[in-house]
């Protein structure tokens, strides 16, 4: 089999970058090993008699200033699905002590924006635009070597072994996922094989909890929902209803480091219900929904190295500047402008995305 480009990935960025290489009418073929697209953007969908919405357990936001972002979901007519993050009320702080503070004006994610049904209804609207047969899950690419008339992809699916020649190759996922999953030939030489294994894979040592609930208490109660602990398990919460209201959530990231929550994903749950009870009121003890995800056990995001971190927006290390005679290419949020701030963000991967698509196009103009 021969495509133009063959993109390891289908989060946002190889998303993005296939379905404008697709419109330019240049054939591609996505492939991920996970079994559905988004990657990291991952929604939980509800539908109950109290409301249908979608509970993102991977990114969650992204804000007005956002250029690619806010573009392309006018783009992609989702601009009605834009909402703003719930703030009103007064936050909630939990000291080691047990003491409950409430106070104003510390809604920290005041003024940023969510999408309704989640942030999987825009990787949805993205994989709408391609044919049906340009992405292939469930794939795992196992190497990729150059070769005299292209670069030969070889993958595993439903047991078999194939393999994709194609003119441009894009690494659109976790750069130390991509170097301890994928055999190259030619071998990285030493420098960039260590620049792989060095840029860390943001949300990799996070892990998130949600619960939905019938109706906002909190809101009745004067309360954003926002809330901080150092009690825990969740050190940072977070009002994350849906646009139209219910169904009704309260989600929080885990402060237990990845180290020492591995396989304590029961506890941690129960815990969590037991913490929002006693932040936000008893009705916190009655969810009709709850749902977690650590992604440092997701292997297909975290290596080892990232089940340490980061706790903060990733930083670019690996060289942005196509490979092999300009026939492969690094995308991905950790690839994007750092000067931009963008780096790590869903605007980073759009960042990333719109680079490759510049100098993919530069070279297969048709």
């Amino acid at each position: 089999m021969k495509t133009d480009v063959v993109i390891i990935g289908a989060g946002l960025s190889g998303l993005r970058i296939a379905q404008q290489l697709h419109a330019a009418g240049i054939d591609v073929k996505v492939l991920d090993s996970r079994k559905r697209v988004g990657g990291r953007i991952h929604s939980k969908h509800i539908a109950n008699d109290f409301g249908e919405g979608g509970l993102d357990m991977g990114p969650s936001w992204f804000w007005p200033w956002q250029k690619r972002m806010m573009a392309l979901m006018q783009e992609l007519d989702l601009e009605a699905g834009i909402y703003e993050q719930y703030s009103d009320g007064l936050s909630v702080a939990e000291y080691r002590n047990g003491q409950l503070l409430k106070q104003a004006g510390i809604a920290s994610m005041a003024g940023s924006l969510r999408l309704k049904g989640g942030l999987k209804t825009l990787v949805d609207a993205l994989s709408s635009r391609l044919a049906s047969d340009d992405i292939q899950l469930d794939t795992q690419v196992t190497a990729v070597a150059m070769v005299d008339d292209g670069v030969d992809v070889s993958y595993r699916h439903n047991g078999e072994l194939n393999t994709i020649v194609a003119s441009h190759v894009v690494l659109a996922a976790p750069p130390r996922v991509i170097a301890q999953t994928i055999q190259f030939s030619p071998a990285w030489d030493a420098n960039n094989q260590d620049l792989m294994n060095h840029t860390p894979t943001w949300m990799a040592g996070q892990a998130k909890f949600s619960a939905s609930y019938a109706k906002p208490f909190w809101r009745e109660q004067g309360l954003s929902g926002d809330g901080v602990s150092e009690i825990g398990p969740l050190g940072e919460i977070h009002d994350a209803s849906s646009a139209s209201g219910a169904p009704y959530a309260l989600f929080g990231f885990v402060g237990v480091p990845a180290s020492a929550r591995g396989g304590r994903g029961e506890d941690i749950k129960e815990a969590a219900i037991e913490q929002l009870t006693r932040m936000f009121g008893s009705e916190a003890a009655s969810p009709t929904a709850i749902f977690y995800k650590d992604w440092a056990e997701d292997n297909l995001t975290a290596t080892d190295s990232d089940r340490a971190g980061p706790r903060a927006h990733a930083h670019q290390t690996v060289t942005t500047e196509p490979h092999w005679n300009q026939s492969l290419y690094w995308a991905g949020s950790e690839t994007a402008s750092t000067s931009s701030g963008d780096n790590g963000y869903l605007e980073g991967a759009l960042d990333a995305a719109e680079r490759v698509v510049e100098q993919i196009t530069s070279k297969l103009a048709v």
